[in-house]
Parts: structure tokens; sequence; C-alpha cells
């Protein structure tokens, strides 16, 4: 399905351009109008506004503790909002995300942080339950933008766009599938090993595509009904989700609790998270390598894998994007042993020189 779906890609692409003769469009402003707020005009859309406004209307207000908290109401009208246009996709899901800032500051559903109040304290406890005002909502939430941890999260995509862009993973793959020749058992380990590496660094989704584009060669030698096919690619879908609890940058998760670690006090370096996850990944891998080996045989005794030819020389850029790859990870692995919380003052800050360096090539 990929090769036709790329063949018919290519095939538009080469189609000669008509735009310049054709006419002028004659399409009625009506239709304009329905082109430009399709999205809005859906009818998952009007159920996600009609619930929310009918929830910031409600009578009365939510109460705890004894005191009334209009947050409590605002906040739940704009969660089953998002909620409805996440599941639904009536609108992309990245526009819905951003709309949470906005909901937030314009219907006052942003408290301050709790703090101990002492008993009979009246002010105190209704200060808790007081929204922010417009001003301080907004400045409060910008602020959360640039976070050290959504900077962690920026150079953990960055750093895999980059091996993407610049074909390293490739070279990478090639690499370390070599030397396990060419026995079905050791290829099946091979593959899995690499894409748990693949996985450590960039996103699961680019990392199971090049595993299964060097695994399409193997599967079309195998006879008809061979259970070897399974294996590789259940080993392929395995591997990548073993391999994204390895480093704090691998999965979007990792990142949120390696930050909450950090601000409740019982901050866990990349290094040490590294050091408690990489055996135990590998000691997964090993075990779902026997497993699937065991219950998936194979019929072939050998399978040829369709490596790329070992490259030349090393593009400039290439070499700036491993340069400075390798050195982020290791000032991250050695971060305190090296000094340099007290320089850069947090990893997302230190994150911030291979994102500026990327985007120089």
């Amino acid at each position: 399905e990929l090769e036709n779906l790329t063949s018919t890609r290519l095939d538009l692409e080469n189609q000669p351009s008509h735009t310049s003769n054709a006419a002028p469009s004659n399409a009625s402003p009506r239709g304009t109008f329905q082109a430009l707020f399709k999205p809005v005009l859906k009818l998952e859309t009007g159920i996600a506004l009609g619930l929310f406004l009918f929830i910031l209307h409600l009578p009365g207000e939510l109460v705890l503790d004894g005191n009334e908290v209009p947050a409590a109401k605002r906040c739940l009208a704009m969660l089953v909002c998002v909620s409805i246009l996440w599941a639904t996709e009536a609108i992309p899901v990245y526009v819905t995300s951003l709309l949470i800032p906005l909901l937030t500051v314009s219907t006052g559903a942003l408290l301050p942080p709790s703090k101990k109040c002492d008993a009979g304290d009246q002010a105190c406890f209704a200060s808790q339950y007081t929204p922010y005002p417009a001003i301080t909502a907004a400045k409060e939430i910008c602020g959360q933008f640039f976070e050290p941890t959504v900077l962690l999260f920026m150079a953990g995509f960055s750093i895999g766009a980059a091996l993407e862009k610049y074909k390293i993973s490739q070279i990478i793959a090639s690499v370390l599938l070599r030397p396990f020749g060419n026995k079905p058992e050791n290829v099946l380990l091979g593959i899995m090993l690499l894409g748990m590496f693949l996985s450590m660094w960039i996103s699961n989704i680019p990392a199971s595509v090049l595993c299964v584009s060097l695994s399409q060669a193997i599967v079309h030698q195998l006879p008809s009904g061979d259970p070897y096919a399974k294996a590789l690619l259940l080993g392929i879908a395995f591997s990548n989700n073993i391999g994204g609890m390895t480093t704090p940058i691998a999965s979007p998760q990792n990142v949120i609790a390696f930050g909450w670690c950090e601000q409740a006090g019982a901050g866990v370096s990349f290094g040490a998270w590294l050091g408690f996850t990489l055996p135990l990944c590998l000691a997964l891998c090993l075990a779902t390598w026997a497993l699937l080996r065991a219950r998936y045989p194979p019929l072939t005794r050998a399978v040829r894998l369709d490596l790329a030819r070992e490259q030349g020389q090393l593009s400039p850029a290439q070499v700036v994007i491993l340069v400075s790859t390798s050195a982020t990870v290791l000032a991250w692995s050695f971060w305190k042993p090296l000094g340099l919380e007290e320089l850069c003052g947090s990893m997302g800050i230190a994150g911030l020189v291979p994102v500026a360096v990327f985007f120089g090539l």
C-alpha cells in the first residue's frame, strides 16, 4: 500500500501543471464561506460549543469545603468541550490544544496555587478560590510554554528530525545490522535491538517505519505461511515500545515524569535514568525476542538483508549533527558531575544548543 501511494503521489507530481491556463474560478460567495468555515459548521463542533455554553451558564456554583468555586464550573465546561473536539477530530487536534489557553484565560478558569490557611481565616480561603484576572492568568499560562520540560521536548524532537532528515538513522541501521549475519533468529534480534536503539532518540513512528522498510525485503523472501513474518513485525512493534522507556526524551510521558520529579524535589539525572532503564529494557527486549523465536519459528534457514551500501565520507552537515547530538547526550548524562547545572540551570536550556545548531544548517 505504501508503494502504491508513493507511486501515485509521484505520478501526480510529474503531471504538467495547468494552473496558469486555468480559467478563473466562479465560486459563489456562499461556497467560499462554506469552504472556509467547514470545520466550524460540523455537527460535532456545534455539540461541543453547545455543551460548553450550557455548562458555563448553569445556575449556581460548585462548592468545595463550604466555599463556592466559580472556576470549577468553567473548567468542567472547557474539559467537556475540548474532550469532544479531541475525540471527534472535528477540528485538528493541535488547534483544539491551542484553544485551551484561550478558553482558560477568557473564562477565568485559572486559580492561584493552593496555600495553607489558618482555621477561621475566611479571607485566605476566599483568595484560594478566586480566579486570576485575565492579565495575570495570561502571564502564568504563557510562562508554562517555555518551562524547561517543554524545551526538553523541543530538543528531543529536533534531534529526531535532524537524524531523519539527513539520513543518519539509515546509516546507523546499516552499521548496526551488518554483524548479525543472515540467520533468521539473529536478524530478528538485530532489528529489534535497532528499533530499541532508534526509539531512544527519535519518535517511535519513524523508527518503526525504518525497521519495517528494512524488513520488507525479508518478508518477500519468505515462503507462504512462514510464521517468521509475524515474529519480525511483532518484534519491531514491541522493541520500539520498549525503547520508548529508555531515555527521558524518548517519549512525551518520560519528559513529563522527568520534569515532575524535578519539581517534587526528587530529581533524576539523565544518566541515572539511563542507568536504571537500559539494563531493564535490554532484558525485556531479549525476553521478547526469545518468546517470539519460540512462538513463531522460521521455516527458512537464511534471509538476506537489503542494506544500503557503505557510505563514503560523511557530509559536513551530518558531522555537525552527530557531534552536536553526541555532545548534548553526554552533557545530559553527566549533568551534575560536569557542573553544568550552575552554568545552564536546566537540561531544557542546554537542549536549546542543538536546536539552534540544527536550524542553522
